[in-house]
């Protein structure tokens, strides 16, 4: 089945099978089998969105997106800009904190949740260095624990040994040119701490962070580096925020990310004109 067309109250049947509550998720649209939630307050437009991206991301493998579908996920999307957090949602009410950008699946929750803000389109969209975007981002996370690692045992293992080879040599660090040591405008210059950022917390952040930037939703500091100004030379930040750049810097987790989305296709943009 395509991206939903319509938005319409939960069919009975899904509200049975995945047990959703639908005194608070009015909302539904289907995405392959795979449900996708909102209260009354999420926008239809926003419903259809969600739709379409995931439906985008799940296209490549019928039998990734039969494996999620198998396992019960649904997706959920929380009316930020009617005041919904995350934890309003019937699911994640026991969530320890309400700011959470997005939750993604566990073997006891196949939920994947995100803020209908990132959905639509936001100024900071346009910008060349990507913020990241928390849909994206928690889709990826089920790709893999619900899907990828269901229709191929060895996937897991392979991305925990990308990862475990990325750690080891530092590949995501910050690099800060030596003549920059203790230099006062340098933390300004660098969007995470320079002894490494979210690519080396774990290797389930690895890979969706990875799906980011495969979707070129989020670009990834490297390094702060001299380039040539007006004046002379000046400070910036280098990042990887594009495939070309992933492939360069990370070829086996670039190959992995191809195994779950082999054609190549790109991701519609969130603004027009982004």
């Amino acid at each position: 089945m395509a991206p939903c067309l319509d938005v319409s109250g939960v069919p009975d049947d899904v509200a049975s099978e995945a047990d959703i509550d639908t005194s608070f998720y009015t909302k539904h649209c289907s995405v392959f089998g795979i449900p996708v939630l909102g209260s009354d307050n999420v926008d239809d437009d926003v419903i259809k969105k969600a739709s379409r991206l995931a439906a985008d991301m799940l296209k490549d493998r019928n039998d990734v997106r039969d494996a999620m579908h198998d396992r019960f996920l649904r997706i959920l999307i929380a009316a930020r800009m009617q005041g919904e957090t995350l934890r309003d949602l019937p699911d994640l009410v026991d969530l320890e904190r309400s700011d959470y950008a997005g939750v993604g699946p566990t073997p006891f929750t196949p939920i994947v949740a995100a803020h209908d803000r990132d959905v639509i389109c936001r100024q900071s969209t346009y910008e060349t260095v990507r913020p990241g975007n928390a849909f994206v981002h928690e889709i990826g996370h089920a790709i893999h624990l619900m899907g990828m690692n269901f229709v191929d045992p060895t996937f897991d293992e392979r991305l925990k040994s990308a990862f475990l080879n990325a750690t080891k040599v530092g590949l995501w660090r910050v690099v800060v040119p030596a003549d920059l040591d203790g230099a006062e405008d340098l933390p300004a210059l660098t969007s995470r701490d320079l002894t490494g950022n979210d690519m080396e917390r774990d290797y389930l952040e690895y890979w969706a962070h990875g799906v980011e930037i495969w979707f070129q939703r989020r670009s990834v500091q490297v390094a702060v580096r001299w380039v040539d100004g007006e004046s002379g030379p000046i400070l910036a930040p280098a990042y990887v925020g594009t495939r070309a750049q992933l492939r360069e810097r990370a070829p086996d987790l670039y190959a992995l990310l191809g195994e779950a989305f082999p054609s190549g296709f790109v991701l519609e943009p969130i603004c027009a004109g982004s």
